[in-house]
């Protein structure tokens, strides 16, 4: 509970960085792509409204599973140990080390988090290839006359 801002990792700093973070999360190009989508403003605030708890509590789980990892691990180092190569590997061996024992509980973790990492990297692919045709495919004379569906397989193209 330290509030002395030169030491790096305290409740405090924590808890404003991760407010900060959270809140940051609908800024980004890939989420203003998606609220710019719906049909209405009013559409777009209500679902920032409906989403934002849902980032509060998977960033309070974040911050909690990392609490948990220390609390179980604060005798013992398996990065010291050899048992991880590198420290971001604490939480996928916490998986399976105390929860190893329970079938698909390691293979749904993985899944869990691959699907996580794939739903993100599709989303940022998309905003990147709509903003580079947007910006700078659809003002060149080659490119200014084309169909919507034909700026769609531009698109397409670029994002395969």
């Amino acid at each position: 509970m330290d509030t002395n801002p030169h030491v790096r990792h305290t409740f405090w700093s924590t808890f404003i960085f991760g407010f900060y973070l959270t809140t940051s999360l609908g800024l980004t190009q890939y989420a203003y792509q998606r609220l710019a989508s719906v049909r209405t403003l009013q559409i777009s605030k209500g679902l920032m409204w409906f989403f934002l708890p849902g980032f509060w509590c998977m960033w309070i789980l974040f911050f909690f599973s990392g609490m948990v990892a220390y609390a179980v691990y604060s005798t013992y180092d398996p990065l010291t140990s050899g048992k991880i190569e590198k420290a971001d590997q604490i939480l996928p061996f916490l998986v399976t080390d105390k929860l190893g024992h329970i079938p698909g509980v390691s293979g749904l973790f993985m899944a869990a988090v691959y699907g996580a990492v794939l739903s993100t990297f599709s989303s940022m692919g998309n905003s990147v290839a709509c903003v580079l045709w947007e910006d700078f495919l659809k003002p060149l004379s080659y490119f200014r006359g084309l169909s919507d569906s034909s700026a769609i397989r531009v698109i397409y193209i670029y994002y395969i």
